[in-house]
């Protein structure tokens, strides 16, 4: 028979029961170890420790003190389906959810319904001792605010759930007794809705309309209350509305609510909806509980540990008028003891231990671990762990117990409980110590009751103190947003804050470490979401606090899983809170890896996701997501495609603070070079250069971000292009102090940026200068000559040159190294590598600005900016325009240090792409200066490269061409200039280079060799030199002998053939110019040459380059063959390996008719003339397709051309096949059914082939 049955038995008088726990422990905890090993004794996790026999003795000296891991695979087996009889005789009806605060993983406990026969034990006996101490309450009923949550079912079908919602759907609560102090004003159908906002609404509605009637409030944690309140602040209008009506609001769904509640409501009430309203239109809500329900008592509700920050808040709204009253200390695991003086003030709660409902047992901290105590043998002034053994299982509470006197009271500073365990007859020791729960044993005297002259005898009290908790936890009233009476809680700040700093530092810092931890525990899944909102936000005030708060915080194992979980609540300010929190820890080094690690990355990403979200949840999300990338392994994980769509998405949020921290992300993903190929493919670019390029100015951390995103991917050579291509130019900071040497023309007639001068029409300077200031105002017919790029020339200069005469144009701190303790030199060089971003307007101005400068280093570094932003004609032009090249051709031209040469040659180098700026190279007299540096055997080969690429896009043969026929002759004294630079010497020079030169460099100097041809008709300096040579070495390419390479290798040998091509096409045209020439006539070697050129021909040497090829082998046949045939062999070869492919290209590709019909007429000719292996090269080269398409073309002409050039191609079998899969059948036979003129040779060629 169990304990409880034989006490109940023994008296029915609750109170006497109360009597005799408390008078005999040491029996009554024997008589419990004994009970549940008699129950459990053939269970398969206690048969391991008992062999028939066993006792107390043998209990405590076999049974070892574990943790959850020791006894978790019985759990997880019984969860799987397995028998109960595996850790329990009795049969497990259910599992337990434990907070999860142990080891980041939420633990399950088995329990059956004796853990329901204790707490309903328990709650008799509180009912029993409230009433020795308030009078009245049977004539009333409670307004209870209880909820129950969602559960979820294990792998056995059992139910799993939190303990409270557990009682709430057992038949115990289902089958409560009929008395008053289990009448509520709340249906059962409230408590047990499954929506917790729709309960709480109905809570308050029935509750209000029969306010009159109650005589108790409260709610399981005094959090609830407090957001009742809040609740109550928000929708008491509604409810009002409600009451008024007799009608439920139409978004309370659920249908047990509606039936219920309506029943209750049973029709309009207006004089209570307007009592309601008058109440809650007060402007201060001070004491409005005891106004709203006038017959109350108390509230009744847990308001020790964490629950103690809402004390000041229920004391305020009930005008201290109403006790605040902790009935039992309870958890999942155990109920450990009874409130005897409920009346008490919070910081004075005291819990009786009932011995009754489990077995305890005491490990000293000071002594052996093994040294077990039990409950009646505690001693004063030792330090304990407490080991918990249940009838529904075991569960781990550290507790640190200090004995003061002679009252055994503890008093609990800290609360951390974790589930380790709930099978029975396990000890379990803690499993670290951050799951310490301190208590302290103390020598407070107990208030006794008599009644009937019953005494209680003294015995063992859990007491939970309220301590002040440190300010940055909370305010009693921040979360309400009406300030009710401001200077009542303005002072009750002042009072706490007085209060709290006069207690000793290391005893307030002990004091909110406890906090945390009870904050802590309250995050776990079991607890209600109101009281897990309140813990995570606290937690988060907190570790504001800075490293040591979040420390305190991060000592307990599995809570960073707890705060990622709260991230998937609705509730905003649960969201913000957990964001914030995770913030914060993400804000320390040590956490950052273990923050990703938990899945908060994932659970950002999907909260950021949402499609509405408060500005303050992505504000605190996307700033937790800035901490944690500046890990460089976390930066990683973070750039996700779906991260980075939602930061560019926020680039563009109306919050100024939600747009700085996306551009902070998108910043420190950025420093990754491996993030740049995704964060370009999803289109960071354009958003950032929008965000630069913007007239509005905005915030400056997000240009700055902005622009350190973009300088981060400019160091890729392709993203540079790509940021260019925006709108923006990477520019060098080179310091305040080189601008200093910026003179600028103050007094000189005004010019166009570019050197052109503006015509000076008055015939005298004005007095004070006044026709100098109002130039350009006066606008006459020649506006429109000022095109766009000049107009943003003259803005630019503008711009740049009024910020470097004021000094404003940069400033020191911009190059003070950023990192501390960083060496001079190392910062020396930080600085000469330090870049910044301007829109093109201002960035050209700007670097054209410091080519003016006398600063070597900053001239270099902005002629190598130059050669960089030239990557289209636009940007080249611009820079022209803004006058980039006269100081290029003057640093060319007078500084002789290699290190400002190489940058300057190759900014001239790109800005030559453009024949409209190469004009103006040519113009500032740049060739002799290129020819002179060329002359110089001693110049590096980077610089010769460099030299020959700007000769060959100045002096490029087909432009000069091209110039003479749109735009008239080139002018004599140019046609001088370019004379007397391409002397003897300099044509030495360039077949000196051309002779050891590389296919690239070859090519270039052919290039520059080709022009003497057309600016010198007879040749002679060219002639005079060793030429053939070099047109040897050009048409003897490697990579023409080389068979076709692996697949790996394939792209190497189609760039090498590439570059190959371009030298040969250069050489060859070069050679048919020379031939023009009748002394090079009587030098060349032509049998060597028309070898050489009739090998290229028959090479795979892409046909496009074959065109000079083939047009010098023609003139070297006519050399010496004035007359020559088509069937001569170099005739045939040209036009086997040219001719026929062009035109195959040409029937393939054109895209005008009047080609193809062109194409293929040729094709008929040549194969009509009989020209040796013809129609096997039109066929190798895929001309029968374009053949047969041609058929189904109107043009007469066309078709009767293909149908000829097939039949013969018919002639051969062996192109039968490819003429039939090029679908030539069904369109020869529509030509011979519509009777169309060609149908007889549609009909011949039809019966040739085998259908």
């Amino acid at each position: 028979m169990s304990v409880i049955s034989v006490l109940t038995e023994k008296a029915n008088d609750k109170l006497k029961i109360l009597e005799d726990l408390t008078s005999n422990v040491k029996q009554i905890q024997d008589n419990v170890l004994e009970e549940i090993l008699t129950l459990n004794t053939n269970t398969e996790y206690l048969q391991r420790f008992f062999h028939g026999k066993f006792d107390k003795e043998i209990f405590k000296k076999n049974v070892p003190v574990g943790t959850y891991e020791d006894v978790k695979p019985y759990i997880q087996r019984v969860a799987n389906g397995e028998p109960s009889n595996v850790i329990s005789t009795r049969p497990i009806t259910g599992f337990l959810l434990s907070s999860g605060t142990s080891g980041g993983a939420q633990k399950i406990m088995p329990w059956n319904e004796k853990f329901l026969d204790y707490l309903t034990f328990m709650y008799d006996l509180r009912m029993h001792v409230i009433t020795n101490y308030v009078k009245g309450l049977e004539k009333g009923k409670a307004m209870m605010f209880y909820f129950t949550k969602l559960e979820s079912t294990t792998a056995s079908g059992l139910p799993a759930r939190t303990a409270s919602s557990s009682y709430l759907k057992s038949s115990y609560f289902k089958n409560r007794p009929c008395n008053w102090y289990y009448t509520y004003t709340s249906p059962d159908e409230v408590i047990l809705c499954p929506d917790n906002k729709q309960s709480l609404y109905c809570h308050l509605l029935c509750g209000l309309v029969q306010r009159n009637e109650v005589t108790r409030m409260g709610s399981i944690f005094a959090s609830v209350m407090v957001r009742a309140i809040k609740f109550l602040e928000d929708s008491w209008e509604e409810l009002c509305s409600n009451i008024r009506s007799g009608q439920l609001s139409e978004w309370i769904t659920d249908p047990g609510c509606r039936d219920s509640v309506s029943m209750v409501l049973g029709g309009p009430h207006p004089e209570v909806a307007n009592t309601v309203e008058k109440i809650c239109n007060e402007k201060c809500w001070k004491g409005i509980l005891k106004r709203l329900w006038p017959r109350t008592k108390y509230i009744e509700t847990i308001v020790t540990g964490s629950m103690a920050q809402y004390v000041p808040t229920l004391n305020y709204y009930c005008n201290d008028m109403l006790p605040l009253v902790s009935t039992i200390y309870a958890s999942s695991e155990t109920t450990f003891g009874l409130n005897l003086n409920p009346l008490c003030k919070p910081e004075d709660v005291s819990y009786t231990i009932m011995p009754n409902v489990s077995y305890f047992e005491f490990i000293p901290l000071d002594g052996d671990e093994n040294d077990v105590v039990d409950l009646a043998d505690l001693k004063l002034g030792c330090s304990y762990e407490l080991v918990v053994t249940n009838f529904s299982g075991l569960s781990s509470l550290t507790h640190r117990t200090n004995f003061r006197q002679n009252r055994r009271l503890f008093e609990s500073l800290m609360s951390l409980s974790t589930v380790s365990s709930t099978v029975p007859c396990s000890r379990l020791s803690p499993i670290s110590t951050t799951q310490t729960k301190f208590l302290t044993l103390s020598a407070k005297t107990q208030p006794i009751r008599r009644r009937h002259d019953l005494s209680f005898t003294p015995f063992p009290t859990l007491t939970h103190s309220n301590h002040p908790l440190r300010h940055a936890f909370s305010n009693p009233k921040s979360s309400f947003h009406r300030p009710h009476c401001i200077e009542e809680a303005g002072h009750s700040d002042t009072t706490e804050q007085t209060s709290a700093t006069s207690v000793d530092d290391n005893e307030e810092a002990r004091r909110s470490e406890s906090h945390v931890a009870l904050f802590v525990r309250m995050l776990g899944l079991d607890n209600d979401p109101l009281d897990r909102e309140q813990a995570v936000e606290a937690l988060w005030k907190y570790s504001l606090g800075g490293k040591k708060c979040i420390d305190a915080i991060m000592q307990f194992h599995g809570c960073l899983n707890l705060i990622v979980a709260l991230l998937k609540s609705d509730s905003t300010s649960t969201c913000e809170a957990a964001a914030g929190l995770l913030r914060s820890i993400a804000s320390v080094n040590l956490y950052r890896e273990l923050v990703a690690e938990s899945g908060a990355l994932e659970e950002i990403t999907a909260l950021l996701s949402r499609p509405s979200l408060a500005t303050v949840v992505k504000e605190q999300s996307i700033c937790a997501l800035w901490n944690l990338t500046v890990d460089e392994g976390v930066r990683e994980k973070a750039a996700d495609f779906d991260i980075l769509k939602l930061l560019l998405t926020f680039l563009e949020d109306d919050d100024v603070n939600v747009k700085e921290a996306a551009g902070g992300v998108l910043a420190n993903l950025s420093l990754s070079s491996s993030n740049h190929k995704i964060m370009v493919e999803v289109g960071v670019i354009p958003k950032l250069a929008k965000l630069l390029k913007g007239e509005n100015k905005g915030s400056k951390v997000i240009r700055k971000e902005a622009r350190n995103v973009l300088l981060e991917l400019a160091k890729d050579e392709y993203y540079r292009i790509l940021v260019i291509e925006e709108g923006v130019v990477p520019i060098p900071i080179i310091g305040a102090d080189a601008y200093k040497s910026f003179r600028p023309d103050l007094y000189s007639w005004p010019s166009l940026p570019d050197g052109i001068k503006i015509e000076q029409t008055a015939k005298a300077p004005s007095r004070f200068g006044a026709s100098e200031l109002l130039l350009g105002l006066n606008v006459d017919e020649d506006v429109d000559e000022v095109d766009e790029a000049k107009t943003k020339a003259i803005v630019g200069r503008t711009n740049q040159q009024f910020l470097a005469r004021i000094g404003a144009i940069e400033f020191e701190k911009e190059l003070k190294s950023e990192r501390p303790g960083e060496s001079q030199q190392n910062e020396n060089q930080n600085q000469q590598q330090q870049l910044t971003l301007l829109p093109c307007v201002d960035g050209v101005a700007r670097l054209v600005l410091i080519l003016g400068l006398a600063d070597e280093v900053a001239v270099s570094r902005a002629a190598e900016s130059v050669a960089d932003a030239c990557i289209n004609e636009e940007m080249r032009v611009s820079f022209m325009e803004a006058g980039a090249v006269k100081p290029l051709v003057q640093l060319l031209a007078n500084n002789n240090k290699e290190a400002v040469k190489l940058p300057v040659i190759r900014a001239l180098k790109n800005l030559s792409l453009s024949r409209t700026v190469c004009k103006r190279i040519e113009a500032e007299g740049a060739v002799p200066f290129f020819i002179n540096l060329l002359k110089q055997p001693e110049i590096s080969l980077s610089i010769t490269e460099q030299i020959l690429d700007v000769l060959a896009h100045i002096l490029d043969p087909s432009k000069e061409m091209e110039s003479k026929f749109y735009e008239g002759p080139v002018n004599g004294s140019k046609a001088d200039t370019r004379s007397e630079a391409l002397d003897r010497s300099v044509i030495s020079r360039l077949v000196q280079i051309a002779k050891t030169a590389s296919p690239n460099l070859l090519r270039k100097a052919i290039s520059v060799i080709e022009f003497g041809t057309v600016i010198d008709p007879t040749m002679d300096t060219i002639i005079s030199e060793d030429i053939t040579t070099v047109l040897d070495v050009a048409l003897h390419q490697r990579v023409l002998d080389e068979p076709e390479n692996e697949a790996e290798e394939l792209e190497k040998h189609l760039l090498e053939l590439e570059e190959a091509g371009l030298t040969i096409s250069a050489a060859s045209r070069l050679l048919t110019k020379l031939l023009d020439s009748e002394s090079f006539r009587q030098t060349v070697d032509v049998t060597l040459f028309t070898e050489l050129l009739r090998k290229i021909l028959r090479s795979k040497l892409p046909l496009h380059y074959k065109d000079w090829v083939a047009s010098c082998l023609v003139k070297l046949t006519s050399l010496s063959s004035p007359s020559p045939s088509l069937n001569n062999p170099i005739n045939v070869e040209v036009t086997l390996y040219k001719t026929i492919p062009s035109l195959v290209e040409q029937m393939s590709f054109s895209s005008t008719p009047e080609a193809k019909e062109a194409a293929v007429l040729e094709l008929n000719k040549i194969v009509s003339e009989g020209v040796p292996e013809s129609t096997q090269a039109l066929a190798s080269h895929g001309g029968i397709e374009p053949l047969v398409k041609l058929l189904e073309e109107r043009n007469e002409r066309c078709v009767e051309a293909s149908l000829s050039v097939l039949y013969n191609l018919s002639m051969d079998s062996e192109n039968h096949t490819a003429i039939m899969r090029a679908g030539a059948v069904p369109v020869l036979r529509r030509i011979v059914m519509s009777q169309r003129p060609q149908w007889e040779k549609a009909l011949r060629l039809l019966r040739d082939l085998p259908v």
